[in-house]
């Protein structure tokens, strides 16, 4: 099915962004305006720099974008997305990347889901960065982390199978990823060397990369498999792109900015787990998986 557009309409500014900005940050929120108001306070408490926040907001809650800070704006042409794995969620990032990058440019562009919250300072890099390592990887130094590592394109379409053959397991390629023929016809033309995995909200990368996102996921918009290929594919999709950039241009690949601890904080129960985080670990600058009542205790207390 190809991707359908809500026809929701909110009070716009009646500008629209731009210039250059050292991040972009891109965020895709289904929930309603308080969580979207909650995530701009958020920012505003903790993001330091030179930044830009665009929203694909999708809920059919009035907000009025004259409301929010400065440096957040709404896509104005949004799409339906789903509560279930499908590629909807990729296409919604790329309405983003349509509305960002004919509006303005930037060093670097950054993902934050609407379950995720900073707790901590974070000054905006001013040098390309690529961001897609997991702190699982220091929370649990023993687990077999290969799903989330670069895997050579000669096993595409069969990366299930290889990452089998080394002790781990299928993740999104074998929910649908060795299936996304599309997918794989966009790395072979860009001769891409590797696929590489990687949670999608904290991602950095810099804008050249959005740039090549957008010219060949925008290929997709009329494509029939967005339902019928039931899987994260942002974890796949996104994560490839910045590795291959990074590889080809020597950039060192960093922590992604948001922890998540698939293990045993994935939804966030504690404020007593933030505080752990805050004074034993210096690495990242947001953690998901937030409640999802912007009222929570746990969001409330990272706004004090």
């Amino acid at each position: 099915m190809p991707i359908e557009y809500t026809k929701i309409i909110h009070k716009y500014r009646n500008t629209l962004p731009f210039g250059y900005y050292d991040l972009i940050i891109i965020s895709l929120v289904h929930q309603g305006a308080d969580i979207l108001k909650y995530m701009a306070n958020n920012i505003d408490k903790y993001v330091k720099g030179n930044f830009i926040w665009i929203v694909h907001y999708n809920n059919e809650e009035h907000i009025d974008e004259t409301t929010l800070p400065p440096w957040a704006w709404l896509v104005r042409d949004t799409i339906k997305t789903s509560s279930i794995s499908s590629r909807l969620l990729l296409m919604a990032i790329n309405q983003i990347l349509k509305f960002a990058l004919v509006n303005v440019t930037s060093k670097n562009i950054m993902t934050l889901s609407s379950g995720s919250g900073f707790f901590r300072e974070f000054v905006i890099p001013k040098e390309e960065t690529v961001a897609l390592t997991s702190h699982e990887i220091n929370i649990y130094p023993n687990k077999n982390y290969k799903h989330n590592e670069e895997i050579d394109v000669k096993y595409m379409g069969n990366c299930s199978k290889y990452l089998e053959s080394v002790g781990s397991f299928g993740w999104q390629y074998a929910y649908g990823g060795d299936s996304d023929s599309e997918f794989h016809s966009l790395v072979r033309t860009r001769q891409f060397k590797y696929l590489r995995g990687a949670q999608w909200s904290g991602q950095i990368w810099p804008y050249e990369v959005g740039k090549m996102i957008l010219e060949d996921i925008s290929e997709l918009d009329d494509s029939d498999n967005h339902i019928n290929l039931k899987y994260a594919c942002e974890e796949i999709y996104l994560s490839t792109y910045a590795h291959n950039y990074a590889k080809n241009n020597n950039i060192t690949i960093t922590f992604n900015e948001v922890i998540i601890d698939w293990n045993n904080a994935y939804h966030i129960k504690n404020i007593e787990y933030i505080e752990k985080l805050r004074n034993n670990y210096k690495l990242g600058s947001a953690i998901c998986r937030l409640p999802t009542m912007a009222s929570s205790e746990i969001r409330t207390f990272l706004l004090i």
